[in-house]
This record gives C-alpha cells, structure tokens and sequence, in this order.
C-alpha cells in the first residue's frame, strides 16, 4: 500500500510568514516531501511567490505583478521576511530532494515556471495547479512533460460528477484532481482512483480531517497527497496510521 505524499501549504503555513524562505525551511526541516506555493509574474516578468493579488507598499494596496522585482524585494513582511522568487527558492533548496507544487496565478507563470525548471533540471519535481483548461491545453502545447493538477474550484460546495471531466483530463494528460477537504468524499475519492487519477485534498489543518484522509483508501491504495499548514503533526500521524 503506497503512502499518501505530504505538502507544505505555504511552506509551515501556520508557524511562520507563508510563503516565505523561512516557513519552506521549517517544512523541509519538519520532513515534508513537497512544499506548497503561489506565482505570479511581476511587472518585470519575474516569478514571485506570493498568495494574494494585492500587497501593500509604503501604506498603499496595489496589484503585486504591476511592481518589478525590485519594488517587490523592497516590501517588509511580518518579521521583515521578504517576498522570495521562485529561483531563490531552487538555489535554497536545491541540495534537498523535495517536490514543488505551484499555484499559478495568472495566465502567462506556467510557461515561465517550466523554462526556469527547465533551467534547474528540475522538472519532474514541479507541479502546475490551476482551474483553466484553455490555460493547461496552451500549457500542454509547450511541455509535454509538464505534470498538470486540476483543481476543482472551492465555489462547488457539491462536486457532481460532471465537474470531474474525464475526458478533458485524459486529453490534456493531466495528472489528478486537488479538492478541497470537504469536497473530498469517498464516492469521488473512488471515481477518480478507478478513471486512474490522482486525489489530492488541500486544507486539512485539523485532527479529524488529517485522520479522515489518512485512513481512506480504495482497493489498496491511500489519498494521493494532502495539503497542510501542520506538516509536523501529519507527518506524525502517517506515520502511526500508514505504517506499511
């Protein structure tokens, strides 16, 4: 029986500033197989890692990819953390042998994740998590490498089964689903391992959804990968509950 993949969400999410070198260090030091983390392209063209689409300089809201690289490396943070870009973060963590999931916020990052990872021979370790098909077909085009994570979006409170898009999801050669947690039943959970995807489930940050996803499994096999803010109390309980 396989053992379910444990992201960093935001790196520790939870025990630092998100998506700062700092919290991808605590990740990786608490044992994390992947960290977790958002994109997007500044006014220069430069990978930032950062969630939301507005940050704050010198007292004033503007949208983060109409700042260069520069302007973004002037913004302090909580602790005077700095907003890192995405080549920091391979030059950091490049001795380590952890995987990168990246959210991509915006139509044009994708490409430029996979010319950088390209760069770093890196590749296999990366995945493009995003909600447009037109996006992950034009992605497809360029990279036929790319591994792809179709995330179904959070504004579904029930998932039907025609949100599941098989046969776009095999045309494009993607590689599995990412569902919220409480998205994630096991009647989909069962479709998607039976159509040969992967199940992915993100914002499991409590006890009984980090236990609830650690026991499911189908015909042998566990939850894909998890997403949490608590990688340290995870990786605690897989390793009591899958111990095979």
């Amino acid at each position: 029986m396989n053992r379910t993949f444990i992201w960093g969400h935001r790196g520790a999410g939870i025990y630092s500033v998100e998506n700062t070198i700092d919290s991808f260090r605590k990740a990786v030091e608490m044992g994390v197989d992947g960290i977790e983390t958002d994109a997007h392209l500044s006014k220069d063209g430069q990978i930032v890692l950062f969630h939301d689409y507005i940050v704050e300089k010198d007292g004033k809201k503007i949208e983060i990819n109409k700042l260069t690289l520069r302007e973004i490396k002037e913004i302090r943070l909580k602790g005077n953390k700095k907003i890192p870009n995405l080549g920091e973060v391979f030059d950091v963590f490049k001795s380590k042998n952890i995987k990168y999931s990246i959210d991509l916020k915006g139509n044009n990052v994708g490409f430029k994740i996979i010319r950088l990872a390209r760069e770093y021979n890196i590749l296999e370790k990366v995945e493009l998590v995003g909600n447009n098909f037109y996006l992950f077909s034009k992605i497809r085009k360029m990279e036929k490498e790319a591994k792809l994570i179709y995330s179904i979006s959070e504004r579904h409170p029930i998932i039907e089964e025609k949100d599941l898009k098989f046969n776009k999801m095999n045309k494009l050669k993607i590689y599995g689903f990412n569902i919220r947690n409480i998205q994630a039943k096991l009647n989909f959970f069962k479709q998607i391992k039976n159509a040969g995807f992967s199940f992915y489930v993100w914002g499991v940050n409590t006890l009984f959804f980090m236990k609830r996803f650690l026991k499911m499994n189908h015909n042998g096999k566990y939850v894909d990968a998890i997403y949490t803010n608590y990688p340290d109390i995870l990786l605690e309980l897989r390793d009591k509950i899958q111990r095979e």
